[in-house]
């Protein structure tokens, strides 16, 4: 739940911040506290009742189906918590000036996660695939064969290397006794049958070739075989 409101405020981060943010829920336990005996309206009212019931839906439809439970299928109450921050902001702080304080550090700590979310390589949402795909590129010749798994790749790999000759690692036979090398890009490693299915097709290309080399980008791995 906490990383859930976490990624709807501030965005996907690495394991360790996260953690370190989760860890600061007694910290929002004192500004709910803070908040106590504050203006209410209807208007605020409604905007609870809209993040909330289909956050508590999704939480118990997460119950039975825990891979369910992510931000990105209640995405419509993001709009919803930002509005509900800045109401935050303007019934804690007291006069203009501390309105406008409380603001300021608001921005620039949303400003900082933004920064955290898009240049830090150990975010587990980062997939390097423009990296890999042009080290790929900028390493392949004529006659060389790309393998990519999973199959839904294609689009993205055909998009940063068109002039690649792509291959789904179905297909790992028509390529293994070519000429040319032979690279395998893969991602998405958490998931069982993917891991499996490029770990056997790797085995198998060992028995005929020779791996040479193997370099990775965010959240993916590429492996070149002679």
């Amino acid at each position: 739940m906490i990383a859930n409101l976490v990624w709807a405020v501030g965005g996907y981060h690495a394991d360790h911040t996260m953690e370190q943010l989760a860890a600061l829920w007694p910290l929002a336990m004192v500004g709910a506290l803070a908040l106590l005996g504050r203006r209410r309206s209807t208007a605020t009212g409604t905007l609870w009742v809209l993040a909330g019931v289909p956050v508590a839906a999704l939480f118990a439809i997460g119950l039975r189906r825990p891979d369910l439970f992510e931000v990105r299928y209640v995405a419509g109450v993001v709009p919803v918590f930002t509005l509900l921050a800045a109401r935050a902001t303007t019934a804690l702080a007291v006069g203009q000036r501390a309105t406008r304080v409380v603001a300021g550090v608001l921005v620039v700590v949303l400003l900082g996660a933004l920064a955290d979310q898009q240049l830090n390589g150990a975010n587990p949402r980062l997939y390097d695939f423009r990296g890999a795909v042009r080290e790929v590129s900028a390493q392949a010749s004529p006659g060389d064969h790309v393998l990519y798994n999973p199959v839904y790749l294609e689009a993205v790999v055909h998009y940063y290397g068109p002039e690649l000759h792509l291959v789904p690692v179905g297909d790992w036979r028509a390529v293994a006794d070519s000429r040319g090398r032979v690279f395998v890009i893969g991602s998405f490693f958490d998931k069982r049958d993917i891991s499996a299915r490029t770990g056997a097709v790797l085995a198998k290309l060992e028995r005929t070739r020779r791996l040479v080399a193997t370099f990775r980008r965010p959240q993916i791995r590429v492996w070149v075989f002679e």
